[in-house]
């Protein structure tokens, strides 16, 4: 049996929340935005740059699952796999990662 670590608030707000959990070398993004407009969308860039940051230099992969993959691809990632859930939607499994310096 294996033992998922907590979900950790990363950021949150009224208008979006992230957290954020934590395995092995991977870290697993969760969020919800309650209050879409363009103001909040660059928030969340600037939000995410600094978790990308935390993700490369401490050499993470930063992952995420998500019935909406368009939304994601706002924030660079790459689709590695896709599945369907027991509720019949069809979630992508989306990365971002980075080749390690000679």
């Amino acid at each position: 049996m294996q033992i998922q670590s907590p979900r950790k608030v990363y950021y949150q707000d009224n208008d979006f929340f992230v957290e954020t959990q934590e395995f092995e070398n991977c870290l697993f993004l969760h969020c919800i935005v309650s209050n879409w407009k363009p103001s909040v969308l660059k928030r969340m860039y600037s939000e995410f740059a600094i978790l990308l940051e935390y993700a490369e230099k401490n050499n993470k992969i930063l992952g995420t699952i998500s019935p909406n993959p368009n939304f994601v691809r706002l924030f660079g990632g790459r689709e590695v796999a896709s599945f369907i859930h027991n509720d019949n939607i069809n979630y992508k499994v989306i990365i971002w990662e980075w080749t390690q310096s000679p």
